[in-house]
């Protein structure tokens, strides 16, 4: 699974991105634009730790729909590396 936001400098700081449209990401309205280095890389590492958490989540509950929940594994490496770790 490719993490769906990432960060890139541009004129007065650093924007948060969505990958999938290279659009910067929004937060209760607010464009994520202008940000200190610091505060993207939080913001990045929050909203991809959540879209691994709603993923996992909605997974969960398809398979458990469907009877097989217990064939289901979370990827760790995968939620370590949304939070910012290495796998």
């Amino acid at each position: 699974m490719l993490l769906p936001f990432d960060s890139r400098p541009d004129r007065v700081g650093w924007t948060v991105f969505s990958v999938a449209d290279g659009r910067p990401a929004s937060l209760h309205g607010m464009t994520l634009t202008g940000l200190s280095q610091e505060d993207a890389e939080r913001a990045v590492q929050g909203l991809n730790t959540l879209e691994v958490q709603l993923q996992d989540a909605a997974r969960r509950r398809v398979l458990n729909d469907l009877g097989v929940a217990w064939l289901y594994k979370p990827d760790d490496a995968l939620q370590r590396r949304a939070k910012g770790r290495t796998a």
